[in-house]
């Protein structure tokens, strides 16, 4: 459970800083790309949820 939750505060963590990093540019590369990967998993939990 406590895996799970830390899972998914990741996961909208990242696209927040992504939101807010579209409009400031302060995060390096490698950190986008990694927010990227967790925000896919985050939707891809999402769409199975409301199916």
């Amino acid at each position: 459970m406590a895996k799970s939750y830390l899972r998914q505060a990741e996961e909208r963590f990242s696209a927040n800083s992504l939101h807010q990093n579209f409009y400031e540019n302060w995060l390096p590369e490698e950190t986008v790309k990694d927010g990227m990967e967790n925000v896919r998993k985050f939707v891809k939990r999402i769409k199975e949820l409301i199916k």
